[in-house]
Formats: structure tokens, sequence, C-alpha cells
């Protein structure tokens, strides 16, 4: 029992995925395997209460590791040689957004593989120790890399003491520790209704944001209210439906726990919108500073002084933008250049 739970928690943290929520790889990834862990403990505390014996084999272990995480190294490599599809802007990241994610992964596994291969020195550890080292380069993760070299290194020479320590087998016997079980069933018990309860309200919060729905946005807020991400989406469905002061709350809510351009970029607009300048352009020049080289904050402050008829401050603004460097060429940096030379009076050559 105790190692099919673990093949469960392993299997949900590294594959887990939901589209019914608005990140549907690592927080997906995040409430799911909470719950999987929160439903082992709570079996584990029933067992431990029955009959006080816990019962962990390291090689099954091992095991478990090293057929999740090769799994996860050859669905990489399919993403690499374009047989597997990749749902974020990496072309390589395995079942997570980004490739730090997937090489962590791989590296929590390499251990395991050693020690197995170590004990039989069969050639199937073998291939799957190489599976893993080309997973790890192919996700062009520096650290990850530094981290195996270390591993293969130490092994070579003889150094597994990590690994060479870990008994074949633990028990916990009855040594008067039947007490714990009813509170680890507590514990466990609690963990699983808030866990539930966050997938719900993720649940929840991915149709509101279908149906721009303000009301169920409304109801979801004191479950989320410390999660930065669904703030920051409720504040700008706020702006979106012209309830600028409830926007500007939940945007200030957000501020205290985020440093964020995006956010800096919104507190701007909401100001702008009251017709608090001076607010508006402290938050639009925090944008500027916090990202040098993107070119939005620059339009907002535009924007802002020529609505509020400062034309100078406007025109001054616009001379930065045409003597900004373009580090990235897009079409929304080419059409606020046009913006600005025009309102110069340049052609567009100049």
């Amino acid at each position: 029992m105790e190692h099919f739970l673990l093949l469960g928690i392993c299997a949900v943290a590294v594959f887990g995925w939901s589209d019914s929520m608005n990140s549907r790889l690592i927080l997906a990834k995040q409430y799911y395997t909470l719950s999987a862990l929160s439903a082992a403990a709570l079996i584990f505390a029933i067992k431990f209460f029955r009959t006080g014996i816990l019962k962990i084999d390291f090689s099954t272990v091992a095991w478990i590791f090293t057929i999740i995480c090769t799994a996860e190294a050859i669905y990489a490599i399919g993403q690499w040689v374009g047989l597997a599809n990749s749902d974020v802007i990496y072309k390589v990241a395995g079942h997570f957004d980004n490739p730090a994610g997937l090489a962590s992964c791989l590296c929590v596994g390499m251990p395991f593989v050693i020690y197995l291969y170590d004990k039989g020195n069969s050639k199937a550890f073998l291939l799957c120790g190489i599976t893993l080292l080309c997973a790890v380069i192919l996700a062009k993760s520096r650290t990850a890399i530094i981290a195996v070299v270390i591993l293969l290194t130490n092994y070579t020479l003889g150094k597994t003491g990590i690994i060479a320590i870990v008994k074949d087998t633990i028990k916990m016997t009855k040594l008067s520790k039947r007490r714990w079980s009813i509170v680890i069933f507590i514990g466990a018990a609690y963990s699983l209704w808030l866990s539930v309860q966050k997938i719900e309200m993720q649940y929840k919060w991915k149709n509101a944001y279908k149906n721009h729905d303000i009301t169920a946005y409304q109801y979801i807020e004191p479950y989320l209210d410390e999660d930065i991400f669904f703030l920051y989406n409720y504040a700008v469905e706020l702006l979106d439906k012209g309830l600028t002061d409830k926007s500007l709350n939940v945007a200030l809510k957000c501020d205290k726990l985020l440093a964020n351009y995006d956010l800096e970029l919104l507190l701007g607009d909401i100001y702008a919108i009251k017709g608090d300048i001076e607010q508006a352009e402290l938050h639009y020049y925090r944008a500027a500073s916090m990202c040098p080289c993107r070119y939005m904050p620059y339009n907002q402050l535009y924007d802002l002084y020529i609505a509020n008829g400062y034309n100078e401050k406007g025109l001054s603004i616009a001379r930065k933008v045409i003597d900004k460097p373009i580090k990235v060429r897009s079409r929304p940096v080419m059409q606020i250049r046009f913006k600005m030379k025009k309102a110069l009076g340049l052609t567009e050559d100049a």
C-alpha cells in the first residue's frame, strides 16, 4: 500500500495538469500533489493506528522514482524531436512550464538510477541514466548539468555516501506511537479539505474568467485573497467593467504581495482613469524602471500628459521614445514609435 501511494503521489507531482485551472501545469501540480499527499497521510494514519507498522523498501522507492523520471525524460526527448507537443513557449519543458522544473525533476531521479545500477549493474539502468542525462542536456539547464556532473563524479570516485547510507527497509514499530496517528489523521484531513476547496475555487475562477462574471469573482475572493494572480486578474476585470474604486482596492491588495511590471501598469491606468495624475505618473515610472527595455510605460505616460494638457511633458516623453534603442523589434513597439514620430512631426525615415 505504501509503495502504491508513493507511486501515485510521484505521478501526480510530475504529470499532473488541468485545463480547468488558470495555470494548467504548475498550479494544478501544486494542488493535486497536496491533495494526494493529504489522502496518503490519512491512509497511513489509519494503517499505523491499526497495526503500528509502516514498511517502506528503499529499492522499491528507487524503482518508483526511476520509472517516473525516465518516463518524463522520454517525453522531453520526444518534445525535442517533435513527437510530443509542448504547451509552453519552450520546446523542451516536459510536463512543466519551464525547463528548470523539468531539469529539477530529472536531477531528483538520477541518484535513484545510480543506486539501482550500482546494486544490479543492469544495462537497463545504464540506459535509464543516459536517457535522463540526455533530457537534462536538452533542457539547457546549466545548474542541472553541473549537479549531474558532480553526482557522477562522486559516484566515479566511489563517494556514494548519500545513497549508500539509506537502509533498504525502514520500519516504524509499535513503540507507543499510535497517538501520533490521530494527530496525523486530523492534520491530513484538514489539509485535504483545504486542498479540495482550493481546487474547487480554481475551477470557479476559470469559469468566471471565461464568462467575465464579476459576481463569481466576488464569491471567490475570500478564498483566494492571497493569490496574487487571482487578485491581478480580478482587478483587471473590475476595471473593464468600470468599477474603478473596487479595482483599485483589489490592485493595492495585490501590490502588498507582489512587485510586478504589469501590476504597476495596471495601477497607473487606474489612477489615470480616476484623474490622479501624480499617482498614475509614479506607477508608470515604476513600471519603466522595472523593465527599462519596454515601451508601453512611456506610451502610457505620453497619453497621460497629452490627455491632461501637459503637452511639453508629452513631447519630452516622445523624444525619449525615439532615442530609445530597440531591443526586440515587434509590431507594438513600431506602432508606439510611429505614434511618437507623428507627435514630433518627424518623417518615417527620421
